[in-house]
């Protein structure tokens, strides 16, 4: 008895259950010292509400009546704390067999029956989410909860007892692998792996599984467990998606997810189908508008040719036209000097007609003085005929006088006739100078006349001289400006001309770029064909389908 004090918590109770003794092994483990809790009832070790239950007191009737009671009980210490016994509540009989008191013998395991009801917890936990099954090391099925049987749809009577190869395709059944995969197994590893297994009437259950085996004592296997959680439904939703992301492979852009899959995959169904159909709807727009930019790029090409042809040809006519233009410039540079020759020498006619109508004038007044002088000499002739005729008289009355005078007379008489043969002479001459002054005078006033007429000739020949070098000078500053504005022309045709060639030239690479552009509008455009768009055909939309294996 003294080793089993050393050992255990021993407590001593009358039969009415107050505590007679209690060693140190069992105050230490409730905390209290010897004088705390002797004379005190058993109940200052229970929960309040058993003390009181009925059971309480049924287990002290059994005592009283000589029972033992062994197993393992909640006792509250001091503290109000939890301790678990493993105890051993013994009647004490005295001579005549009467039971007089009651020792109790426990260890302490709270810590044990923690442990054990935190693994039993976790495992009812576990068993609540996943399903679970129990193998024996040869394969055969010991049990296995509602979890895995919902989950291959059989009741646990029709598998209890069948070999793991029941869930099995036969093909795997007979494959090495699977051999081996129970080997592994009973060398002690556990298995993890994503596996297919086939439930009642061919069901397809996806299971990520865990195979751990289970040890005695001695270390030997005595049985395997295998935890399960059904991915079913994520498998079909990832080969759905995969399924989708091939047809994306594919090109093929009008497909959708639209079967129901796993609600953990609901948003990436959507986000699956929300980005397909933004680049369905994008390589749409980009087809429509590689289209657009073919069928531009054509028509640009097209214009392009037309306008590099256009351009050329007026490049050709601008250099045909500068050309011209050069020699019509060098025309009418020639015009302009010789209408400034011509304004020139107008200007020396027209000096030249001044001083002829100046020499004219002097003319006029030569003759008018010839006139004058003709007169004045008419009036001396007039005078000598006078003379003369007074001369004639006297010669005549010489003649008579002489006659008279007889042979005295003689001499004087020849005298008389010849001073009046010398006056009639004079008479004569006089009479021939004055016809000779009036033919003179007339010729003189003919001459005069045709003098003040060539004058006026003149006159009017320098008025229109005048007008004619104005006008010559005009058509000198004239022909000048044109020929300084086609200059400025010829020059603006030349640079037209070089930005025509220029033109000719961009127009040349416009055409060679939308070309190019039309080539690579048509490989976009092949490059878009590729793709299966929701306009090119009908939608194709996710059918349901059996996972892989």
């Amino acid at each position: 008895m003294a080793a089993l004090r050393e050992s255990f918590a021993v407590i001593e109770f009358d039969i009415q259950g107050n505590i007679l003794n209690a060693n140190a092994n069992f105050c230490h483990a409730m905390s209290y010292r010897p004088e705390e809790i002797i004379g005190r009832h058993h109940k200052i070790f229970v929960e309040s509400d058993y003390g009181h239950s009925p059971d309480y007191r049924s287990f002290w009737d059994r005592l009283s009546r000589g029972e033992s009671v062994t197993g393992e009980c909640l006792r509250i210490g001091k503290k109000g704390d939890e301790v678990w016994l493993q105890a051993s509540y013994s009647p004490v009989h005295d001579i005549s067999g009467n039971v007089y008191k009651i020792i109790k013998l426990a260890s302490v395991v709270t810590q044990t029956i923690m442990e054990a009801a935190a693994s039993k917890g976790k495992l009812e936990a576990l068993s609540r989410v996943q399903a679970m099954i129990e193998f024996l090391p040869d394969g055969r099925i010991i049990t296995a909860n509602k979890n895995f049987l919902d989950a291959v749809s059989y009741d646990l009577a029709e598998i209890q007892g069948h070999h793991h190869s029941m869930f099995i395709e036969p093909d795997v059944v007979r494959s090495s692998e699977y051999a081996g995969f129970w080997d592994t197994l009973r060398t002690g590893e556990f298995v993890s792996s994503e596996c297919k297994r086939i439930g009642k009437n061919g069901k397809v259950v996806w299971l990520q599984a865990s195979y751990n085996p289970i040890f005695d004592r001695k270390g030997r296997i005595i049985k395997v467990v295998k935890f399960a959680t059904d991915i079913t439904r994520r498998v079909h939703a990832i080969n759905e998606i995969e399924n989708g992301l091939k047809k994306l492979a594919n090109n093929t852009l009008n497909y959708r997810l639209t079967t129901q899959i796993d609600p953990t995959y609901e948003g990436l169904r959507n986000d699956f189908n929300t980005a397909i159909q933004n680049l369905d709807q994008t390589i749409n727009t980009i087809s429509t508008s590689v289209k657009t930019v073919g069928k531009g790029a054509d028509e640009i090409t097209t214009a392009s040719s037309d306008l590099a042809h256009r351009t050329e040809t007026q490049a050709i006519s601008l250099e045909e036209t500068a050309s011209r233009l050069n020699k019509l410039t060098d025309a009418v540079t020639r015009s302009a000097h010789g209408a400034k020759n011509a304004s020139v020498l107008a200007s020396n006619v027209r000096t030249n007609a001044t001083r002829s109508g100046e020499v004219v004038n002097n003319a006029v007044t030569a003759m008018e003085q010839i006139r004058n002088t003709s007169e004045s000499i008419s009036q001396i002739v007039g005078m000598i005929d006078d003379i003369a005729f007074l001369t004639n008289m006297l010669s005549l009355n010489a003649a008579v006088e002489a006659a008279r005078a007889g042979e005295a007379g003689v001499g004087f008489s020849v005298v008389a006739s010849e001073v009046r043969l010398l006056a009639k002479r004079s008479a004569d001459a006089s009479k021939q100078i004055r016809d000779l002054i009036s033919s003179s005078d007339v010729q003189v006033q003919r001459g005069v006349d045709l003098v003040g007429t060539a004058g006026k000739a003149l006159r009017a020949i320098v008025t229109e001289m005048s007008h004619m070098d104005e006008l010559m000078s005009g058509i000198a500053t004239g022909a000048q400006e044109q020929a300084d504005g086609l200059a400025q022309i010829n020059d603006a045709i030349g640079k037209l001309d070089h930005m025509t060639q220029k033109n000719a030239a961009m127009a040349t690479q416009c055409t060679n770029a939308s070309n190019h552009l039309d080539n690579q509008a048509k490989q976009l455009e092949s490059l878009t064909n590729h793709f299966k768009i929701s306009n090119s055909n009908e939608r194709e939309t996710s059918i349901p389908m059996l996972c892989g294996v």
